[in-house]
C-alpha cells in the first residue's frame, strides 16, 4: 500500500506546524487525571480503555498561526497576522447560512449560522481503497469551536479545509499549535454484518471476557487484549 501523505503548500509549515500523530498530542485534563491515579486507580477517566484507544487513533492537525474571529451583530468577521492568500486559500472562508442552517431543525445551540472554515495549507494524498476521516479532536476540552464531520478520498479533492460551528461571541483568538481535527484513515469498503438476539455461545464469550476484566482489583486493559486475541486465533 502506498503511504498517507501530508503535502504542505504553504512554503516551511512542514517544519514549524507539521501535521502529528494522535498519540503526541497532549491534553491538559487528562495530565490532572493522571496526578489523580494513585488515589483512585481502578477508577481512574485516564486508564479507560476506550478514552486511550481513540485518542491514539489517526492524526491531529493543528492551526499554524494565530487568528482572531469576532461575532457579534454585524456578523462574522476574522483577521490574522499572516496573508496566506497568495499561497493557498485565506486562513478562513465561510459557508453562509443559507449553505446549511436553513435545513437543519436542530442546528448546534449558541453556534453561528454561518459555517467557518480553516484553511490549513495543506493537502491530503490518499492512498486507493481508503478515505480521511475527519472527526473533532477526540475529547477535547476545547468549546469555541465544534468540527464538522467529513471525509476525504482519492480522486476528490482533498484540501485539509477544516469547517467548524462557531461556539463563542465577541473576539476570541485561536492561538497557533490549537488542535483543530483528527484524521483517521479507513478502508473504503463495505462490511458484512448481523444483528441478532443473544445465543448461549455469544453469552459464553461474553462470560470469559468479563472475568478476564474483573479478576483483578486493577484491569490490565494490554495483558487482557492479549489474551483475547490469543482466544480467538485458537
Amino acid at each position: 500500500m502506498k503511504p498517507l501523505r501530508f503535502v504542505s503548500e504553504i512554503a516551511g509549515l512542514e517544519e514549524i506546524m507539521p501535521i502529528i500523530k494522535s498519540s503526541e498530542l497532549k491534553h491538559a485534563w487528562k495530565g490532572r487525571a493522571i496526578k489523580d491515579v494513585d488515589s483512585n486507580p481502578a477508577q481512574n477517566v485516564a486508564r479507560c480503555p476506550g478514552i486511550n484507544s481513540v485518542q491514539r487513533e489517526g492524526w491531529v492537525i493543528r492551526l499554524w498561526q494565530d487568528v482572531t474571529v469576532s461575532w457579534g451583530k454585524e456578523g462574522v468577521s476574522w483577521r490574522s497576522p499572516y496573508d496566506q492568500s497568495n499561497e493557498t486559500s485565506p486562513a478562513v472562508t465561510f459557508h453562509n447560512k443559507e449553505l446549511f442552517h436553513q435545513y437543519r431543525e436542530n442546528w448546534p445551540i449558541n453556534a453561528c449560522e454561518d459555517i467557518l472554515k480553516f484553511n490549513t495549507g495543506w493537502v491530503a494524498l490518499v492512498p486507493k481503497g481508503y478515505k480521511l476521516l475527519q472527526l473533532p479532536v477526540m475529547l477535547s476540552d476545547d468549546n469555541r469551536f465544534t468540527v464538522v464531520e467529513g471525509t476525504y478520498e482519492l480522486g476528490a479533492p482533498a484540501e485539509l479545509n477544516v469547517p467548524v460551528y462557531w461556539n463563542k461571541k465577541g473576539a476570541t483568538t485561536i492561538k497557533a499549535g490549537t488542535p483543530l481535527a483528527q484524521l483517521i484513515m479507513i478502508p473504503d469498503t463495505e462490511y458484512e454484518y448481523t444483528v441478532e438476539g443473544m445465543s448461549s455461545e455469544v453469552q459464553k464469550e461474553l462470560i470469559v471476557l468479563r472475568k478476564m476484566i474483573g479478576g483483578s482489583f486493577i484491569s490490565s486493559y494490554s495483558r487482557i487484549r492479549k489474551l483475547w486475541s490469543a482466544r480467538s486465533t485458537n
